[in-house]
């Protein structure tokens, strides 16, 4: 999991999406002339929690609804709504199993899906890290493969007198590149 400065050999995938819903809307005093479109929302997320746990924690999946919209008064029954979901898997199978389960859902209400942001579970296949055993100082860097994304690696470098700092640096297909760097004299 990466706490408390242990190598973090896996991370969770990420799976945020909107769920948009319609309705008819109808004033608060008279609700069965409308149609509560954030309702049918509603409906939806409890058929989608039922995929997981009750108590999450770091070695399960989890779900969390960060956004729920809809209605322009507070007497009016809303005739359109929008919730987003954030979704974190284990592994692909448990990413796979969920979405499928969350389209035909949608479907079922007839609501509309639009994925907001996603990015795969990764695992470093060699949890013993034969390569990191094999490492000194005086390396000037070592680079570790993610297994699940062959275009993404991962490179952390030793710098400074004796240990000054330690870097970190990622990059994946769209080029994209990230780096964190931690003075050692700070720990």
């Amino acid at each position: 999991s990466g706490e408390n400065w242990q190598v973090q050999t896996s991370s969770k995938g990420f799976w945020a999406f909107d769920i948009t819903s319609e309705g008819t809307i109808a004033h608060g005093s008279r609700p069965w002339l409308g149609d509560n479109a954030l309702t049918k929302l509603l409906t939806a997320l409890d058929e989608i929690a039922v995929y997981f746990p009750r108590t999450p924690n770091a070695d399960t999946n989890t779900i969390s609804l960060t956004r729920l919209t809809g209605g322009e008064a507070m007497n009016q029954i809303p005739g359109q709504g929008l919730m987003t979901i954030d979704i974190r898997t284990i592994n692909q199978a448990e990413h796979d199993r969920i979405y499928n389960a969350v389209t035909a859902t949608c479907g079922k209400h007839g609501l509309g899906l639009k994925v907001v942001s996603q990015s795969p579970p990764t695992s470093i296949l060699e949890t013993d890290f034969p390569l990191l055993a094999g490492a000194s100082f005086g390396a000037p860097a070592i680079v570790i493969r993610v297994s699940q994304v062959p275009s993404m690696s991962l490179r952390i470098s030793c710098s400074g007198p004796g240990l000054g700092a330690v870097g970190a640096s990622w990059a994946n297909e769209t080029c994209e590149t990230r780096a964190h760097t931690i003075a050692t004299d700070k720990m």
